[in-house]
C-alpha cells in the first residue's frame, strides 16, 4: 500500500502507510474522523499506546481492537484500506455518505484502489474506460 498525505493534524508524525509495532496490521487512509479523540480515549483505556496524535493511527488501532466492526464507530469522511498481513486480508471501506469516494479496479491478479482516480491511473496498465457493468 502507498499513500500521499495532506498533513493537517500532527504534521511531524502520521506518515502513511502506518504499521502496527509487529508489522501485522497496516493502514492507508484519506479523510477525517471527527470523533477520533473519543475513540482514542476508549482504546487507551483498553491498553493501546499511540505513537502519533493523528486520526489515522486511531483508525488502525480501532481495527486491531474491533476488526471491521470499528467502521460503525467512525464519524467523518474517509476512504480507508486496512491490511492484516497474517490473514492476508484487505478491508476497503468508505464513509457511509460517500463523501470520500473509493475507486477499485482489478488488473489480472492485482487489485488497485484509491480515494482519487488519479491514484489508480498512475499505473500504466490501467485501462481508462468505464465498465457499464461496474457502473450498474
Amino acid at each position: 500500500m502507498g499513500a500521499a498525505r495532506l498533513k493537517i493534524v500532527d504534521l511531524d508524525a502520521g506518515n502513511q502507510p502506518i504499521l502496527s509495532e509487529d508489522g501485522d496490521f497496516g493502514i492507508a487512509f484519506n479523510g477525517e474522523i471527527y470523533n477520533y479523540v473519543e475513540i482514542r480515549t476508549e482504546l487507551e483505556k483498553l491498553g493501546h499506546r499511540f505513537e502519533s496524535h493523528c486520526d489515522t493511527e486511531t483508525v488502525l488501532r480501532a481495527f486491531m481492537q474491533w476488526d471491521k466492526e470499528c467502521l460503525a464507530k467512525l464519524r467523518g469522511m474517509f476512504a480507508v484500506a486496512l491490511w492484516k498481513k497474517s490473514a492476508r486480508r484487505l478491508v476497503l471501506a468508505r464513509d457511509r455518505m460517500g463523501i470520500k469516494p473509493l475507486y477499485i479496479t482489478r488488473q489480472g491478479e492485482d487489485l488497485f484502489f484509491g480515494s482519487e482516480l488519479k491514484a489508480i491511473f498512475v499505473h500504466p496498465e490501467i485501462d481508462r474506460r468505464l465498465s457499464l457493468q461496474g457502473l450498474d
